[in-house]
């Protein structure tokens, strides 16, 4: 974890990069997400056009568990 925390903070800011994507963009981000709050989820749908954000309850750290796929 801290590596990857490592290596957000030394990548650098490309939000204006992502307002010039012009391709489908889903974001999915869990509401209960310890490392990256879904603040930064709705940010990111708020600064590539037309993306959608689905919020998805108790979900973290990045695993989409098959049992909370839908059937």
């Amino acid at each position: 974890m801290s590596r990857q925390f490592a290596a957000i903070l030394n990548d650098g800011d490309r939000s204006e990069l992502l307002r010039h994507l012009s391709m489908p963009t889903l974001i999915l981000h869990g509401n209960d997400d310890p490392i990256v709050p879904i603040a930064h989820g709705i940010d990111l749908a708020r600064k590539i056009p037309q993306a959608k954000l689905e919020r998805i309850d108790g979900w973290a750290g990045g695993m989409i568990y098959r049992t909370r796929w839908p059937t």
